[in-house]
C-alpha cells in the first residue's frame, strides 16, 4: 500500500468511524471539503501542518494516519487502544476524567503492574 492512499483510508476509516462528514472534519480543521476528499483519496498530498490539523481534528495521533506503514505490531495494537481511550475521554467532564484515571491507576496496582 502507498503511504499516500495509506493515510488517505486512515482518515476516510476515522472520520466514518466518527460519525463525520467531509464537510464537517474541514470545518474542525479549516480546510475544504474537495481537498480533504482529495488527501482521502490519495490525490493530493497535504504538508505536515495539514496533517496535525486532521489528525487533531480526528483526535488520534499522527501516528495512528500512518500505522500500516509501521512494520511493529505491539505499536499497533496499542495505537488501537490509546485513540479509543481518547475519543472516549473527549466526551466527559474533568471529574469524569479524574475517575478514570484513578481507577486505571487502582487497577494497575492491583493486577501488580505499577507501583
Amino acid at each position: 500500500m502507498e503511504i499516500k492512499t495509506g493515510y488517505g483510508y486512515r482518515i476516510r476509516q476515522k472520520r466514518l468511524e466518527l460519525g463525520l462528514t467531509q464537510e464537517q472534519l474541514g470545518e474542525k480543521c479549516e480546510l475544504s471539503q474537495n481537498f480533504l476528499g482529495n488527501i482521502e483519496r490519495g490525490l493530493d498530498t497535504p504538508s505536515l501542518t495539514t496533517l496535525m490539523k486532521i489528525s487533531k481534528g480526528l483526535s488520534v495521533n499522527m501516528d495512528y494516519l500512518f500505522q500500516d506503514e509501521i512494520d511493529n505490531p505491539v505499536i499497533k495494537e496499542y495505537d488501537y487502544y490509546i485513540s479509543q481511550v481518547i475519543s472516549k475521554m473527549q466526551e466527559m467532564n474533568e471529574k469524569q476524567k479524574e475517575y478514570v484515571l484513578k481507577t486505571l491507576d487502582c487497577k494497575m496496582k492491583c493486577a501488580g503492574q505499577s507501583e
